[in-house]
């Protein structure tokens, strides 16, 4: 039996040979009783199916986790136009498995009030120790 995945080698060159669903054609060249080959005929087709719907699936979940995730970013561009802080987080079955996509904005506010209040602090300190003592 050949495998529709096997790696060939071509003027010094590897090259994939490309997938195939047809494994029932591949029974009919072995040399097998034919119920045998009846048997593995079912068996394959039911491999093709199973494979097939597999592969239905998986582009459903890519098809729309893409566009839930755009929906994600689309709200985070949304929210970034206001302003204020805000933390989105999701979770996306896609057809590999999961993506977990987390935006967050901290507005600059924030990081202006800690400085003040640093700076407040540094002075407030640097006033209660004694001049002469530096």
């Amino acid at each position: 039996m050949d495998n529709a995945n096997a790696v060939t080698t071509t003027g010094g060159q590897n090259s994939v040979a490309p997938f195939s669903f047809d494994f029932g054609s591949e029974f009919i060249k072995e040399n097998l009783p034919a119920e045998k080959r009846t048997e593995l005929a079912v068996v394959a087709q039911n491999v093709k199916l199973d494979l097939a719907q597999d592969v239905a699936a998986r582009t459903i979940r890519l098809q729309a986790s893409s566009m839930d995730m755009d929906q994600t970013l689309n709200r985070a561009s949304e929210l970034a136009k206001v302003k204020g802080d805000f933390v989105i987080q999701s979770t996306h079955e896609t057809a590999s498995g999961r993506t977990e996509i987390t935006v967050r904005r901290y507005s600059p506010i924030v990081w202006i009030v800690l400085g003040v209040a640093g700076l407040i602090v540094v002075s407030w300190l640097l006033r209660l120790v004694p001049s002469g003592s530096m």
